[in-house]
């Protein structure tokens, strides 16, 4: 329907031998965003990671930086702006927060490269997800699987210069996408230096897509596509998801970050490459 994601659902037995050329062609190539739909249904993740127990077991009570927003809104992790901040605290504390409500977000980006915790977060990704067998696409350099883990959560629009394969394990997350072609209708946010923009232009019908992604359900999101996306555990007690960055086409990905580059001077912003899904 217009407006909405393509979808192509998982049919167990019924891939074709040539499924992920089809898939390169029609979504990677042609820039396009796609729902897995069901496509992670059997991950041991979707079942396992509501468990508090499990969780515990997998990451360790250890500290870990945790991001907090007065608003829900998570498009920065910094002291005193938009009531965003960074709190250390053990994960047991985290998921009491977690279910009590309150707005607290545990993502990748708060895990130190090389310490026990990521280490910890690789080794639950790996044992709890499987491949997805279309997308075969290089991994994006020095990037690892990323768990994102929170309540009723808001990233803003921004956009991202890898390909990034998204999949709700827990909870929902509703993703709205507009193409890079509608860049004029972007506006940054002036008052935070991550890829943060607003939309305004025509009605918003005209512009963006929409998926919604359940427990199972993953989105292919090509690169430079803004998203903004908002999370919500339903009946779990959080939402959590896993992502993947796959490497982007080098010469795009160079045309953009020079028009971003642009755009930020001409707007008095200095934009960085990526920030949170």
């Amino acid at each position: 329907p217009p407006g909405q994601v393509a979808v192509v659902q998982f049919e167990e037995g019924e891939l074709a031998g040539d499924a992920d050329v089809e898939f390169a062609h029609h979504f990677v190539l042609a820039s396009h965003p796609v729902a897995l739909q069901g496509w992670g249904r059997d991950w041991p993740a979707a079942g396992a990671w509501t468990s508090r127990r499990i969780l515990l077991d997998a990451l360790g009570d250890v500290h870990v930086p945790i991001d907090i927003s007065e608003t829900g809104e998570f498009a920065v992790a910094r002291d005193g702006e938009d009531g965003a901040k960074q709190e250390v605290m053990v994960v047991s504390e985290f998921l009491d927060r977690l279910e009590r409500g309150e707005a607290v977000y545990l993502t990748s980006y708060s895990v130190a490269a090389g310490s026990d915790l990521a280490h910890a977060v690789a080794r639950l990704v790996d044992r709890d997800t499987r491949p997805i067998p279309i997308v075969r696409l290089p991994r994006a350099p020095g990037k690892a699987a990323n768990l994102w883990l929170g309540g009723r959560t808001t990233t803003p629009w921004h956009s991202d210069m890898y390909h990034n394969l998204l999949c709700v394990v827990a909870g929902e997350k509703v993703v709205e996408l507009v193409s890079p072609t509608w860049l004029r209708y972007l506006e940054p946010v002036v008052n935070r230096p991550e890829r943060s923009w607003m939309l305004n232009g025509p009605p918003a019908g005209e512009l963006i897509l929409n998926a919604t992604l359940r427990a199972g359900d993953c989105l292919f999101i090509p690169a430079h596509w803004y998203h903004q996306i908002q999370s919500h555990p339903r009946e779990d007690p959080w939402a959590a998801a896993v992502n993947w960055w796959y490497e982007a086409d080098l010469l795009l990905g160079h045309f953009w970050n020079t028009y971003w580059n642009r755009v930020a001077s001409e707007q008095s912003v200095v934009c960085d490459a990526t920030v949170p899904v």
